[in-house]
């Protein structure tokens, strides 16, 4: 009896690879792809554990990884989902904040990642605005007809 072992290579691809194939799918809006490479690129980037090894660059990348998947579902019109993306970094990072101290080299960009943040949660906020407001109007413009 012959036994023939075939040896398998699983290449496990880096978060920048996920979240390139992510932005790919998205264009492309093949949603359930573009999905599946932004968790994935959230999954990779939350192991190498942003903000326990104060490394700015990997925190950035966790913000883009959460933010990307906020753009998805708000392009999908899934506007909760968007929010607990963008609500999700924000809570984490103001607890971080609150236990570094300001003389903390890493405290500078945990602020920066910060104020990022923040702004994402402005511009969806504005567009939940306007697009209720639109809304309203062409409602209101039925009705008056």
């Amino acid at each position: 009896m012959i036994i023939i072992t075939i040896r398998i290579t699983v290449m496990r691809m880096d978060w920048k690879t996920y979240v390139t194939h992510g932005n790919r799918c998205f264009h492309n809006k093949h949603w359930v792809d573009a999905e599946r490479h932004y968790g994935l690129a959230l999954h990779a980037v939350e192991k190498e554990e942003p903000v326990i090894h104060q490394n700015g660059d990997i925190l950035f990348a966790w913000l883009a990884c959460h933010h990307n998947l906020a753009t998805l579902f708000q392009s999908q019109s899934k506007h909760s989902e968007a929010r607990f993306y963008l609500d999700t970094p924000l809570e984490i990072l103001e607890k971080t904040l609150g236990n570094t101290p300001p003389d903390d080299p890493f405290f500078i960009s945990l602020l920066r990642a910060y104020q990022t943040g923040l702004n994402a949660l402005c511009l969806f906020e504005k567009a939940m605005n306007s697009t209720v407001a639109s809304t309203a109007t062409s409602q209101t413009q039925e009705n008056v007809k």
